[in-house]
């Protein structure tokens, strides 16, 4: 074994800042049909956090030359767009009856709230009805936003979300990277022009 063997070894196994915060969004991104069924849920999340990555990044744009490309009137229609989604997103601690002990807490999101005597009743009937792992997953969002590592939330060419320990990295794994490759533009051009020049090698006599 040699170093850079041990040294890719130590990279994959290494926790970067704010991955296992991120664990909870990407489980949450990246779960079956049972968790969110109609996956309405998962695509407000995914909207949300591309829409907070794209601020953020324009902002870190504009701070690094000092030049503003989007005008202030941009920049707040964006932020109300973000906070109209935000604005659903209800929940209440609560204490669990269920549980054996009396002071167990919990959390109640909007759905369970509808109907309770201690709250008082939603008038907008257009609202949203998110579910309380929708809520817990949009609570990630905001955390990993406020940690700075927002962006490292990613999602590979296979569909599949993952947390991004470099700038560039683009797919989860090594194996998707390698598919990927094999089926780019780029790699069938390279397969092709290979095989010209072993055809002409073996045409001219070169190559038995």
């Amino acid at each position: 074994m040699n170093n850079n063997d041990i040294h890719d070894r130590s990279s994959r196994n290494r926790e970067y800042y704010g991955q296992s915060e991120a664990k909870p969004l990407l489980d949450w991104l990246n779960s079956t049909s049972t968790v969110d069924p109609t996956g309405v849920g998962r695509a407000r999340v995914r909207n949300l956090v591309e829409m907070i990555q794209r601020l953020y990044a324009n902002t870190r744009s504009d701070d690094a030359d000092g030049k503003h490309r989007r005008s202030p009137k941009v920049l707040e229609t964006e932020i109300k767009r973000i906070n109209a989604l935000l604005i659903d997103y209800r929940f209440s601690y609560a204490l669990d009856p269920s549980q054996s002990s009396s002071l167990a807490w919990t959390i109640r999101g909007s759905k369970d709230l509808k109907g309770i005597d201690d709250r008082k009743e939603i008038d907008d009937e257009e609202e949203l009805d998110p579910s309380l792992p929708e809520i817990l997953a949009v609570f990630c969002v905001v955390a990993l936003t406020k940690q700075g590592v927002l962006g490292s939330i990613r999602r590979c060419e296979c569909g599949k979300y993952f947390f991004a320990r470099l700038p560039a990295q683009r797919f989860h794994d090594d194996n998707c990277r390698v598919v990927h490759w094999e089926n780019s533009p780029e790699r069938k051009l390279r397969r092709r022009e290979k095989a010209r020049e072993y055809y002409n090698l073996h045409k001219s006599g070169k190559v038995k």
